[in-house]
């Protein structure tokens, strides 16, 4: 009864205020991190696939290296580049979709909200690092079964196609 009367004083000390915000905060990375870990997964079958495509379609090339004295590890590490490959640069374009998402879109409502002042964006140099490294671990990971198919191929059935 006392909740909803006219007479009620709600008092918010700052420090409450800044412990719900970090709350409302860390909620916010938290449902970010999972998408992003979904997308990451997203991708990164997708990279399986178009390397499985790959080595299906590049089989007489394999059985020709193979042939004349291509090692599996010298395949592997191949196809395992060329995943790396895509996946950076598919991160890279992530990045920069992020970037100028962010600065054409979130910036001008950020400033509504910060009552007219300027809001600086400063770009992570370590977080854009850490974003490709975890994108080319993905690429190598998910490059990985593709890899050892194109590597274990014998080179007589591969060129009999």
């Amino acid at each position: 009864e006392y909740a909803n009367s006219k007479n009620t004083v709600r008092i918010w000390s700052a420090q409450s205020m800044q412990k719900q915000i970090q709350s409302s905060l860390a909620m916010i990375a938290a449902v970010l991190s999972g998408i992003a870990g979904l997308s990451l997964l997203i991708g990164g079958v997708g990279i399986m696939n178009i390397m499985l495509v790959t080595v299906a379609e590049r089989r007489q090339e394999i059985g020709i290296r193979k042939a004349i004295g291509a090692t599996t590890g010298a395949i592997l590490s191949q196809f395992l580049t060329e995943s790396a490959a895509i996946s950076i640069v598919g991160g890279g374009i992530g990045l920069a979709a992020g970037f100028l998402i962010s600065l054409v879109a979130v910036t001008p409502i950020l400033s509504q909200f910060s009552g007219g002042s300027d809001v600086v964006l400063s770009f992570n140099m370590r977080g854009a690092l850490l974003a490709f490294l975890i994108s080319a671990g993905a690429g190598i990971f998910f490059g990985l079964y593709p890899a050892w198919q194109a590597g274990k191929l014998d080179p007589v059935k591969a060129l009999e196609e």
